[in-house]
């Protein structure tokens, strides 16, 4: 570490009088008012300014290395007659004054008295006697170091001090700028290859136009494969060449437009000429450059649509087969309606025609029902005068036959004759039910007498039948009525029915 003093604690014997100062702030106003921030050389026009200012043979401005903790000499200046420093003090030195310590200023009036890492032998060889240094800061921090060096031991004073604090100062906007210069730059170029990347893998075509000379500026790869024309080729070619003649007298008439001062439209629809031949349809939408309040250029994003076109087309052909379709489709119903509507009044007639024939066959069918029952009643009227006329003209007959000299069986053939007498004239339905129309008339007459309870033996004898053929009249009427298998009693399944 290199021992230096403080200018504080130390009394200055030079004197500082009024007009001293005022040439120095002359000098240093006049230095401010000329002195360009944007120039390269800004720094080493201020070691030069320190200089001559402070009559000292080197300046220099050093830029702290925060991470090694070194001070790399950024730019010397040095009077044409003024010592050379050597690489070792080029290096690394005067760093902790300001950052260790944090003083304002560092003073060392005769480098050969100061203990440090330099020994008297590098500054015999630099012909290093003397050292003012001041902290170049931004926004407070300590980002490098003003140092001037003179060949003789000396005392500097007050205004070398301010002086170099301006200086100082001077360095720290000169640095600030180039930093806000670089930040910019470098978003200006982050900026200009988004673009550019934006640019080119868009998947819309993208150019540049010059509508004074009518070619190509600038395209995109996008561009290039829409069209088939490298990018060299379409920057040697017009607008003008890659159109239809339709389009073409469009283009035209929009250039004319704008030439008169009249307004067009940013969108535009026009057919393009690719290189093998085909025509595509794009879509265009464009901005303008103006000039002077004129237009010289545009800027224009493309969309083909070729083939969204071709689907509109077809849909506006579907769209116009389905409207023929709807149309057909309602000159169809509205005849199916009209044909609806007659036959609502069609079947409308028809169902009042059946209201009045319904309300006469109604009146018929009363009718009907009076002579029915009329006729009803007659019938059992008839058949109670044929009951009451068989009961009168048989019965004497029977008896007379009972109480002449019988036979038994003649006697049982008696009974069973006025057993189906008294049958015939006790009901209003003498014939057999007609459940029994499929019944033999053997099957009829042993249906009867199973129905009087009569046994198989008496049913033999009554009708002069073997017991096994009324046996098998028997089970075939079973059959027929469909009871083989069951256990239900004949006689009391003929009753019911």
């Amino acid at each position: 570490m290199l021992t230096v003093k403080d200018p504080v604690a130390k009394k200055d014997p030079s004197s500082v009088n009024v007009s001293d100062l005022e040439k120095i702030l002359g000098r240093c106003l006049s230095f401010f008012e000329n002195f360009d921030f944007g120039h390269p050389g800004g720094i080493k026009s201020i070691l030069m300014f320190a200089v001559e200012l402070l009559q000292v043979q080197v300046a220099q401005f050093g830029y702290f290395d925060q991470k090694s903790k070194v001070l790399r000499i950024r730019e010397q200046y040095r009077c044409p007659n003024g010592s050379k420093l050597a690489p070792s003090i080029k290096a690394a030195v005067f760093f902790d004054p300001f950052v260790a310590e944090g003083r304002g200023v560092a003073i060392c009036e005769d480098l050969q008295k100061c203990d440090g890492p330099i020994s008297s032998l590098d500054f015999q060889r630099d012909s290093l006697k003397s050292y003012l240094g001041c902290p170049v800061k931004i926004n407070g921090n300590i980002i490098g170091s003003l140092m001037v060096f003179d060949s003789k031991p000396r005392i500097f004073n007050t205004l070398h001090i301010f002086s170099m604090k301006m200086l100082a100062a001077l360095i720290a906007c000169i640095e600030a700028h180039m930093q806000i210069q670089t930040s910019v730059e470098d978003r200006l170029n982050e900026s200009e290859a988004l673009n550019y990347q934006m640019l080119q893998l868009s998947p819309a075509a993208i150019y540049t136009i010059d509508l004074q000379d009518q070619r190509f500026l600038a395209v995109n790869e996008q561009m290039c494969r829409s069209t088939g024309y490298s990018e060299e080729e379409l920057l040697t070619m017009k607008p003008f060449d890659l159109l239809t003649s339709k389009s073409r007298m469009l283009f035209v008439q929009r250039c004319k437009a704008m030439a008169a001062g009249q307004p067009v439209s940013t969108d535009v629809e026009l057919e393009v000429i690719t290189k093998n031949g085909d025509i595509e349809w794009g879509q265009f939408h464009i901005r303008h450059l103006y000039k002077d309040r004129k237009i010289t250029g545009a800027n224009v994003v493309a969309h083909f649509i070729t083939e969204q076109k071709k689907a509109r087309e077809e849909l506006g052909r579907y769209r116009k087969q389905l409207e023929t379709l709807v149309q057909a489709r309602t000159a169809e119903l509205a005849r199916t309606n009209a044909q609806l509507r007659e036959e609502i009044e069609r079947r409308a007639e028809a169902t009042h025609k059946l209201r009045t024939s319904s309300d006469s066959l109604q009146e018929m069918n009363t009718a009907m029902r009076v002579l029915l029952d009329k006729r009803t009643e007659d019938h059992q009227r008839t058949e109670e005068i044929i009951r009451m006329s068989l009961k009168e003209l048989i019965d004497p007959y029977l008896d007379r036959l009972e109480n002449s000299e019988l036979r038994e069986s003649q006697k049982q053939l008696l009974d069973v004759i006025r057993m189906n007498l008294d049958e015939v004239v006790g009901s209003s339905m003498p014939e057999l039910s007609s459940k029994y129309y499929m019944l033999s008339p053997n099957e009829v007459h042993v249906v009867n007498l199973v129905r009087k309870g009569k046994t198989t033996k008496e049913m033999s004898r009554l009708l002069n039948l073997s017991v096994r053929t009324i046996e098998a009249y028997r089970n075939s009427i079973r059959k027929k009525f469909n009871l083989k298998n069951k256990k239900i009693n004949l006689r009391t399944y003929l009753s019911s029915i």
